[in-house]
């Protein structure tokens, strides 16, 4: 009994340390930083790319910018769309592929309403 234990042990602590076990899904992942954006009252609005696993992301967004580009690579071909800002904020989430290719998640929210004075000149 003891040197099944051991061996299962031993197996686990390897499978670990490779990596093989404890690791997140990329589409958990990925479910995970949409959820996380929607929670924050952010919409999703699109997807540019091919999702896949990836080594980095970020996220980005401008409050003061007129317009937000977007810039997306597929199979080594660089790709770039514009999104106004006229009565929302753009955000999105950028992330990159271990073969250099990337794919962005676009969301939007809506500005708010600008305050109006209540008192007469």
């Amino acid at each position: 009994m003891k040197k099944w234990f051991f061996s299962f042990v031993s197996i686990f602590i390897f499978l670990i340390a490779i990596g093989c076990i404890g690791k997140q899904p990329w589409q958990d992942r990925l479910a995970s930083d949409t959820t996380k954006m929607q929670n924050e009252g952010w919409n999703k609005v699109d997807v540019l790319g091919v999702p896949g696993d990836w080594v980095a992301n970020a996220w980005l967004n401008s409050p003061t910018a007129i317009a937000m580009n977007v810039g997306w690579i597929v199979d080594g071909v660089q790709h770039l769309k514009s999104y106004d800002q006229m009565g929302r904020f753009i955000a999105f989430r950028s992330y990159v592929k271990a073969n250099g290719d990337s794919f962005s998640i676009v969301f939007e929210k809506k500005k708010p309403e600008p305050a109006v004075s209540a008192h007469k000149t």
